[in-house]
């Protein structure tokens, strides 16, 4: 028969040995569960920088191709200013003309 004392002993021994079997287990999913947790973490960054990333390079482009729209107007109303004052130059030179057409015909 087994005596009073080491069956208080083992059971003892038993609840202390189920706690630490019990806290080792769940130690260890605890550990993969922060670990999963920093990668998902990680991964939502990755997937900000990206993201943010292309919005820049986007914003880039609109600004670009607006400079170029605004090179090509600038260009356009330069060419525009010169083709004026050619005309106004030529304007003049004519009207110059018939005033000594004038003064050599009276």
């Amino acid at each position: 028969m087994v005596e009073p004392v080491s069956l208080q002993t083992s059971l003892a021994q038993t609840i202390a040995a189920e706690k630490v079997t019990h806290v080792q287990t769940h130690h260890g999913e605890a550990n993969q569960q922060m670990f999963a947790a920093e990668l998902a973490k990680q991964d939502d960054q990755r997937a900000h920088k990206i993201q943010k990333t292309e919005e820049s390079e986007q914003d880039q482009h609109v600004d670009d191709r607006e400079e170029r729209k605004r090179e090509a107007r600038e260009d356009e109303e330069s060419a525009r200013d010169e083709q004026t004052e050619d005309k106004t130059d030529d304007e003049i030179f004519d009207a110059e003309d018939a005033d000594h057409l004038i003064d050599i015909v009276v």
